[in-house]
């Protein structure tokens, strides 16, 4: 491809989203959203009620339990009745040399 056809198609990426979103016409999604003729706004007072925080936490509850299989996995197991290493079990040049 010649370069000033890599230039204009990557301005045509950039110019033609702003120009859809510049003219596009407003679109109502939810009849419910914008408080209808009543005014009252139906779908915040049915998501923010009185059991929003136990349903926020009802929703995160599993991804501590995720992290940590995830970190199981990666890490491995614990060894809690393990071996220690000490210093004589230490093999190299660092445990041979006099300090």
């Amino acid at each position: 491809m010649r370069p000033t056809t890599i230039r204009d198609l990557l301005v045509f990426a950039v110019l033609a989203p702003m120009a859809l979103v510049l003219f596009a016409p407003t679109a109502s999604a939810c009849p419910f959203c914008d408080g209808g003729p009543t005014g009252v706004n139906e779908v915040r007072e049915g998501v923010f009620d009185t059991n929003f925080w136990p349903k926020v936490a009802a929703t995160l509850a599993p991804f501590p339990v995720l992290a940590g299989i995830v970190a199981l996995i990666y890490f491995g197991p614990p060894s809690f009745g393990g071996r220690r290493a000490d210093a004589a079990d230490v093999t190299g040049p660092a445990a041979s040399e006099p300090h």
